[in-house]
């Protein structure tokens, strides 16, 4: 399968060397005009019905929380005409595997100012259900966010959600 950002690499199958990662550091730092550096703490359990978290189901709260700013941002036809905020994605699960989080980068359209921008992604969190009270959201400062989310995991980046600027943002 062909991906439009990475060609025909799979990064959960790769394991990147070192001069891999110093190369994709600033690549990825150019995909877009990144504003918001975002940390999103997942649930473990459901809080009824005590189900644990799994891969499907942090990567579906992610889509969720992802399709919420989208909206957010222009509106319900955003699919329609292929507006979407730029994202890129990692989920970890910390070292011992029982501390599901989310590293997002975004870049606000530029309509919007950063306050605005960070209030709807602190709404979009909380509105979506597996995403837990830590959210945090700071500025895009330099490519030290991305090396941060590399050196913790590059094969953790979720592809489908990494979405560089398009001619129609």
């Amino acid at each position: 399968m062909q991906h439009k950002i990475f060609g025909k690499h799979s990064l959960q199958n790769h394991h990147f060397s070192l001069k891999e990662k110093r190369e994709i550091i600033p690549w990825l730092h150019n995909l877009a005009p990144w504003t918001h550096a975002i940390t999103l703490t997942l649930r473990r359990y459901s809080i009824n019905s005590k189900i644990p978290i799994t891969q499907e189901i942090a990567v579906d709260a992610i889509r969720h929380y992802i399709c919420l700013i989208d909206v957010g941002c222009y509106k319900h036809n955003a699919r329609r005409k292929g507006l979407y905020v730029p994202s890129l994605v990692t989920l970890d699960w910390g070292s011992y595997g029982n501390h599901p989080h989310v590293h997002i980068c975004l870049a606000k359209p530029n309509e919007m100012s950063f306050d605005d921008f960070a209030s709807l992604a602190e709404e979009s969190a909380r509105k979506t259900y597996w995403i837990d009270h830590q959210i945090r959201i700071e500025h895009y400062k330099n490519e030290g966010w991305i090396r941060y989310i590399v050196d913790h995991g590059i094969d953790n980046l979720l592809l489908q959600y990494c979405r560089p600027c398009s001619a129609k943002n």
